[in-house]
């Protein structure tokens, strides 16, 4: 009687280190698992940036493109544009300027 219950025993202790053996390796393949979802969240994660990075550049460009294309089109509102009527008064200054000081020359 003790024999069985003592052979019982060790069957049970068999079976329940087998089944201990078996979730030790499903705990060490989920970890591996988890451990490779996770270098890969990370690696998806920097191409995400990169690429938000790339489209936030693209962006710029383009608005910077759309500004010049508009000044081209309509210069009047260009902060670029100089006014045309300071130009040309500078140019008659300097011509009268210079006409004065020939004036002066020839007179003296």
């Amino acid at each position: 009687q003790l024999q069985t219950e003592v052979s019982r025993v060790e069957h049970e202790t068999r079976e329940l280190r087998r089944r201990i053996y078996y979730y030790e390796r499903d705990v060490s393949s989920l970890k591996k698992g988890i451990r490779k979802a996770e270098m890969r969240s990370s690696r998806l994660q920097t191409e995400i940036n990169r690429y938000q990075e790339m489209v936030q550049q693209m962006q710029t460009a383009l608005r910077d493109k759309d500004r010049r294309l508009q000044n081209l089109e309509n210069p009047y509102y260009s902060p670029l544009r100089q006014p045309m009527e300071t130009e040309s008064t500078m140019e008659e200054d300097l011509a009268l300027g210079a006409r004065i000081k020939r004036l002066f020359l020839n007179n003296s």
